[in-house]
């Protein structure tokens, strides 16, 4: 991976963790930053991650209303995912090649591999962006973005503290919590004990109870389905899913 990802993911991301925590430690509003930040989360991870760079643009599973497109980019960055292009790009790699020498993040190298020790050891080859041609010609913008979305949760960030600290915190516990759950799914959406090229498993009890995504068998097989083929993701969906597509990319 380029330095910037590793400058982020081992110096930022770890800074921000202890940031939250002096916050949460040090307020006498914590059960606040607590409460309000848990309960923020699931909204900001499916309308980001989970159905926005995920289901949007790994694996073009719907045709989005316009904004929504912006709306989910500007959520994940926010939440450290990263630009839409790269995640997309490594996403439908992980898929295609998925528990193999050539899958990015998979647990057969370890719980600590898969959960970000990968973004220290990838080398990505030179065609691999090609597995995005797609994401390029429809929203030419992205190549750009993928430069300078660093600016986006430095920026929300700065003004968050500066007009409420306690904001700051709340945003901040929801984004990490949207961040970690992405990388637990990496790491135990995989067993290196399972049979198989394909080593995804389903968790039963927190695809119901935490994030569908951990029924992740589900996913890899049906990875082309809007829903999961497992959940009420739909619930989101009147206000901006133009049409479901049935053939898109896996």
């Amino acid at each position: 991976m380029n330095k910037y990802v590793i400058f982020k993911m081992f110096l930022v991301f770890p800074v921000m963790h202890v940031i939250l925590a002096y916050g949460i430690l040090t307020s006498e509003y914590w059960y606040l930053i607590l409460a309000l930040g848990f309960l923020l989360h699931y909204p900001l991870h499916q309308l980001g991650g989970a159905i926005g760079y995920h289901k949007l643009f790994s694996h073009r599973a719907f045709v989005p209303k316009q904004w929504f497109v912006y709306l989910s980019t500007f959520i994940c960055t926010v939440c450290f995912f990263g630009d839409p292009l790269t995640y997309a790009v490594l996403h439908r790699i992980h898929h295609k090649y998925s528990d193999s020498e050539l899958d990015p993040h998979s647990p057969n190298k370890g719980r600590f591999h898969a959960y970000i020790g990968w973004m220290a050891t990838y080398k990505p080859k030179k065609t691999d962006m090609l597995m995005g041609i797609d994401l390029m010609r429809e929203y030419p913008w992205m190549l750009t973005f993928r430069k300078i979305e660093w600016i986006v949760p430095l920026v929300v960030y700065s003004v968050l503290f500066a007009v409420s600290p306690l904001v700051f915190y709340i945003v901040l516990f929801a984004a990490l919590l949207s961040m970690n759950s992405m990388f637990v799914t990496n790491a135990f959406g995989h067993n290196p004990l399972v049979a198989g090229t394909d080593k995804s498993v389903d968790i039963k009890w927190m695809g119901k109870y935490l994030n569908p995504i951990f029924l992740h068998k589900n996913h890899h097989s049906t990875s082309n389905k809007y829903d999961y083929g497992c959940h009420g993701i739909k619930d989101y969906s009147t206000g901006f899913i133009e049409r479901i597509l049935t053939k898109n990319t896996k």
